[in-house]
């Protein structure tokens, strides 16, 4: 049975933490089987066994032991069911491969989600960025990129994310697969990742037959989406574009949009557009994620580098947490090495 968040949060100073009951109640071991999901319209893939990462086509005939592997788990955490939630990818990552060794949770939890909102004019490489997610992402969002990537661009960027056995979201060939969520499966435990931009352009929206972001028009279908996972006991997580790059605060609007969503079902809202890392609260049984700020930057301004990694875990009578990290060129280090999964 799905549980929903119920506790109280804290504000983060320099090292805040939001705790949460967890989503789900389910034994702990020391390993445990997943499958993860490729919507219907993107291509199989398969990522290294060593990583603990298998992604396949749903609608092969397959039996699912082909496509289940066991995914060791930290003391102190059961990794299979957890989801970890990255900030924006805002420059070309650099040296990545040094990262891995700074941030290495994101290794063998059930899913590690990013968002991509990086301008080609300012130097941005795509082919470097899916470089970089391969291996450590198994989810990109574009919708971030609305107004800053063409759709032309875009489609370029999500063959080479594909290639590489990232899935995207937020974006697709026609408006079903733009809006159409991630799907993740361990064991009883299924999370769908929705993703949208609310300030995206006519022009880079999707249509019934042309490519595009999941812009406006799709947020009552996201709404529809989170309450049929609501009434079927699954887990829901959705980010979501706000713009406002130099924005230290939500604002009226998307704080709305945040109550919509979680009143829907959602037990997780996740903003993105901001350089900054913003407010987090507890709305009712959902928490909110106002903007994570960026997890990849070279910009010198250390509040532009102040960002966190949200840490849903659904599977032990422990807590979620926000884990505070400092943004690099190669990705997000941990402020604390030692705090590599919630207390409790």
């Amino acid at each position: 049975m799905l549980a929903r968040f119920t506790t109280g949060h804290r504000r983060r100073d320099l090292a805040v933490v939001i705790s949460a009951i967890a989503l789900l109640a389910a034994s702990c071991s020391s390993s445990t089987s997943r499958t993860v999901q490729i919507p219907a319209d993107g291509p199989p893939t398969t990522r290294s066994p060593d990583l603990g990462r298998t992604i396949t086509d749903p609608t092969s005939q397959a039996e699912p032991t082909d496509t289940t592997v066991a995914v060791a788990q930290p003391d102190g955490a059961t990794q299979g069911n957890v989801v970890h939630v990255l900030g924006s990818v805002r420059s070309t990552p650099i040296e990545s491969e040094a990262w891995e060794a700074d941030i290495p949770i994101v290794q063998d939890d059930l899913a590690t989600i990013a968002s991509v909102n990086c301008n080609l004019a300012d130097d941005c490489d795509l082919d470097a960025i899916a470089d970089w997610a391969a291996g450590r992402v198994d989810v990109l969002n574009l919708a971030t990129s609305a107004n800053v990537l063409s759709v032309d661009e875009l489609l370029s960027f999500q063959g080479l994310l594909e290639e590489r056995g990232v899935a995207v979201v937020g974006f697709g060939e026609v408006l079903q697969s733009a809006e159409r969520p991630f799907i993740f499966v361990s064991g009883d435990l299924t999370v769908s990742v929705h993703a949208l931009s609310m300030v995206a352009v006519p022009e880079v929206q999707a249509g019934e037959a042309t490519a595009g972001i999941a812009g406006p028009p799709s947020f009552s279908a996201v709404l529809d989406a989170v309450a049929t996972s609501r009434d079927a006991e699954q887990g829901a997580v959705v980010i979501v574009d706000w713009g406002g790059l130099e924005d230290r605060a939500p604002n009226p609007e998307q704080t709305l949009v945040v109550e919509q969503l979680i009143d829907a079902g959602a037990n997780a809202v996740v903003g993105h557009g901001p350089d900054f890392l913003q407010r987090f609260d507890q709305i009712g049984e959902g928490v909110a994620a106002y903007a994570l700020g960026n997890t990849v930057s070279t910009s010198e301004d250390p509040l532009r580098r102040d960002t966190a990694v949200l840490r849903l875990e659904f599977a032990r009578p422990g807590r979620s947490c926000l884990l505070p990290a400092t943004a690099t060129a190669q990705g997000p280090t941990l402020d604390d090495q030692d705090g590599l999964a919630c207390a409790g």
